[in-house]
Formats: structure tokens, C-alpha cells, sequence
């Protein structure tokens, strides 16, 4: 999450752990972090959120702001100072799926609204 260390997490996990195996004694586990990425957050304010929530609008699309546990390249733009954030069609619980799929018409609408969003910033 936005503002967590990750030597928090780890200790977390670690004491989850360290509570099973104090309950299963045959337990043989070990924790290890392998890859490292950051929790990121755009302010609901920004220009690049408003934007795109005005541009959803217009197009009939019930405009969202919420978190999403997955993550994305946008964390790195964040962290460089380029706010970025995860939009496009379909559902996010259906991606990268064994059925992965979507309309054509969602893909035109969100072309559609990324063309009048970035117009909105000219």
C-alpha cells in the first residue's frame, strides 16, 4: 500500500509465519522477498483523476475512483513525479485471465474518452 516499507510487510508476514509454526511444529517454512515494488497513489484532485473522471462522464461511463491490488508500471511514474494511473476497458477482475476477454465497443468508448481527455489538457 501507498506508504508502506517494505520491512514492515516482511515483518508482518514473518510473524504470521513464526504463529503457524508455533501451532504446527512439523512446520518447514521459510519466508523470502523476492521482488520489491511500491504501493502508489494519485490524489482524487489531480488533474490527470478529474480528467478523466469529466471525460468518462461525457461518454456515459460511471466515472470510479478506487484502489486495485494488482500492480502496474504507473508506480514507477509516480515515484519519478509523473502521475499515472491504471485506466482502460474491461474489467480488472477479468484480466490476464484463462478467458480473458472484451467488447470492441468498450475499447472505442475508451478511446473515445482518452482522445477527450487529452484535448481537455491542451
Amino acid at each position: 500500500m501507498p506508504g508502506e516499507q517494505t520491512t514492515e510487510v516482511v515483518a508482518e508476514f514473518q510473524s504470521v509465519l513464526d504463529a503457524l509454526g508455533r501451532q504446527e511444529p512439523d512446520l518447514d517454512a521459510c519466508l523470502e522477498m523476492t521482488l520489491d515494488r511500491p504501493g502508489t497513489e494519485v490524489p482524487a484532485e489531480s488533474v490527470l483523476v478529474q480528467g478523466l473522471l469529466r471525460a468518462s462522464e461525457v461518454f456515459g461511463v460511471e466515472p470510479t475512483v478506487e484502489g486495485m491490488t494488482a500492480w502496474v508500471d504507473a508506480a514507477f511514474l509516480n515515484e519519478a513525479g509523473i502521475p499515472a494511473v491504471c485506466f482502460g476497458p474491461g474489467s480488472i477482475a477479468q484480466a490476464h485471465s484463462a478467458d480473458e476477454w472484451i467488447e470492441a465497443d468498450e475499447i472505442r468508448v475508451c478511446t473515445d474518452i482518452l482522445e477527450d481527455f487529452a484535448l481537455g489538457l491542451l
